[in-house]
């Protein structure tokens, strides 16, 4: 991704943060001269050997067979707006702010019943949390074998990841301070919120970009 210095992040506890906040990535796929494209939810889990990310396909869907022959790369958007030149000093132009984490590794498929059970566990657990609904597999799906015939787990261990945030680092120090003010009072939606928010803790991370 083009991704500029003033953008670039590459603090693990922000990627984490954008990860865990959106979990249905755009994952991507090309190999043998095919290139696939999934909206899947992944999980990312970090032991003493790295991060890895866990998730699961249909097996109707033939990504999923293209996933040992090349590395794939999993786009996470996080919080996105747009921006207008009304709120700068003097009038500009208009842009878009946003945040999103790019992560890529080689994967690997769970052949086994037991592999595909614990992802999809892993994915219940992250996402219902304490007191939700606990995994357990469909009656029609319980017999030995019918579920694998239906999905297949698998894992990426991540060997490159990385952030951009651009939220208006490129302006003066009044014209950021105009985005923030702009986002704070003309905006409602949520998405607009939580760009202002990474905005916030950028001002006191750097004092403004």
């Amino acid at each position: 991704m083009y991704n500029p210095p003033r953008y670039a992040s590459n603090q693990e506890s922000e990627i984490v943060e954008i990860v865990s906040g959106h979990p249905l990535a755009t994952m991507i796929t090309t190999a043998n001269g095919e290139t696939h494209v999934s909206h899947v939810p992944l999980i990312l889990e970090k032991s003493e050997n790295g991060f890895t990310l866990i998730g699961h396909l249909a097996r109707a869907n033939p990504h999923w067979k293209a996933l040992s022959a090349a590395d794939s790369l999993a786009i996470f958007h996080g919080p996105q707006t747009y921006i207008t030149p009304l709120w700068y000093e003097h009038c500009d132009v208009p842009t878009w702010n946003y945040v999103v984490a790019h992560l890529s590794g080689r994967a690997k498929l769970l052949d086994s019943e037991e592999g595909t059970l614990q992802a999809l566990r892993s994915l219940t657990d992250k996402t219902e949390g304490s007191g939700g609904w606990k995994f357990e597999i469909p009656a029609d799906l319980a017999a030995p074998g019918v579920m694998m015939k239906s999905i297949i787990g698998f894992e990426i261990p991540v060997s490159t990841m990385s952030a951009k945030l651009k939220l208006s680092q490129n302006k003066s120090s009044t014209d950021f301070a105009g985005v923030l003010h702009g986002l704070a009072t003309q905006r409602s939606d949520e998405q607009s919120k939580r760009v202002g928010a990474w905005m916030s803790r950028l001002v006191k991370q750097t004092g403004h970009k």
